[in-house]
């Protein structure tokens, strides 16, 4: 057990097993995790406990989770996972500290009630986007680790068949469906990301998201239970400091599940928006593992797997086969070992496309170039 002291207040980091990182390194980056989020949300330290277990994987892979308590969060790693990705899991449930409870709640969770994945955009969304936000604050994140985490949400959702689900039907699907599980997550985060900047817009750059947010938080501790939730009063709350009307934003984005675009310069402090149109992933075919190999046992007839021979019935040997599950840029090699050895290649790409944005920053950005982007995406500008 290691302890530091986080901005006055104790913080505990128990460590079980052994990994790649030293655990004195892993205590100081956690207490500088905490450090920066109790800054950012102007509150002095307080107790917490980190715990820290170990997970047994396959060399090849690496895994992560853990369970958030109100001041405590238990870890669970395997040896070999990369800091930046401890870095990301426990900053975002740090911030779970305040959001969503010290921001008015969610609906479902101030009622008790089952229909908490509804409010998810809110409480897990806004949550990736403030521990992006308070890593570039803080001087933890770089630049191109910020536009890193940026582009995996952009891609993840925009190859999401989820994607466009409404928020009603995701309280039914979350649990099942992994694509609708990750949906509040990336929506909430990039409705975070366009209304702050539709606030700083209005408000020529009086007003960003952090003073909504920090203003709800104002309110809670002030009312308490009385309080509306922060996932319902967050519209009202920008319409009464800001003037600007999201009421429609809302209606498209988080209850219709409407596609959500950011603007070309939406970050032009530290880079574009670049959009394009790619086609959608399309395997073409399904199949099973057997004894002998993996035996094909459906193919799309449209597809450009049926259009290079691969036909049900088929067995592949896949440790001679090639493919990347998702990406449309490289060809799938199929090594068929039966009725006949052959190999059949085509490019996964099926006939409907979607677009693609990415985030592109300044090349060669000079240190006043760079600070004032730290500064942008870190709510400063």
């Amino acid at each position: 057990i290691l302890k530091r002291s986080v901005k006055g207040a104790p913080a505990r980091i128990a460590i079980r097993g052994t990994h790649h990182f030293d655990d004195a390194e892993l205590a100081d980056h956690i207490a500088q995790i905490m450090k920066a989020n109790h800054t950012y949300w102007r509150n002095p330290g307080e107790p917490f406990l980190v715990t820290v277990l170990p997970l047994k994987v396959p060399p090849d892979r690496f895994s992560h989770g853990g369970t958030g308590l109100s001041d405590a969060f238990a870890f669970f790693v395997s040896d070999n996972i990369p800091m930046h990705e401890i870095d990301k899991t426990l900053a975002h449930e740090h911030v779970h500290t305040w959001i969503p409870r010290r921001v008015g709640g969610t609906t479902a969770l101030n009622n008790r009630g089952d229909d908490e994945p509804l409010s998810y955009w809110f409480s897990e969304g806004f949550t990736d986007f403030y521990a992006w936000r308070i890593g570039m604050r803080s001087g933890r994140t770089k630049i191109d680790e910020a536009v890193t985490a940026l582009n995996k949400t952009l891609e993840r959702y925009a190859k999401s068949p989820a994607r466009d689900v409404p928020n009603a039907d995701i309280k039914n699907k979350f649990w099942t469906d992994p694509d609708v599980r990750q949906v509040p997550y990336d929506r909430g985060m990039l409705i975070a990301l366009t209304w702050d900047d539709r606030i700083r817009a209005h408000t020529d750059g009086k007003m960003n998201l952090d003073t909504i947010v920090h203003e709800i938080k104002k309110r809670t501790a002030e009312n308490g239970d009385d309080y509306p939730a922060g996932d319902q009063t967050l519209v009202q709350t920008v319409q009464e400091l800001t003037g600007l009307d999201l009421t429609e934003a809302h209606a498209k984005h988080v209850k219709k599940g409407e596609h959500i675009k950011l603007p070309e310069d939406i970050l032009s402090a530290c880079g574009t928006i670049n959009t394009v149109v790619k086609q959608k992933f399309e395997r073409g075919f399904s199949g099973e593992r057997q004894d002998e190999g993996y035996k094909i046992t459906g193919v799309t007839v449209s597809s450009a797997a049926f259009k290079a021979g691969l036909r049900p019935g088929m067995i592949l040997d896949l440790e001679q086969s090639e493919g990347e599950r998702g990406n449309v840029d490289i060809v799938y090699r199929m090594k068929v070992i039966a009725p006949e050895e052959t190999t059949i290649a085509f490019w996964p790409r099926g006939r409907e496309s979607y677009e693609l944005q990415t985030f592109i920053p300044h090349a060669d950005m000079n240190r006043s170039q760079r600070r004032k982007c730290i500064r942008q995406i870190g709510g400063r500008l």
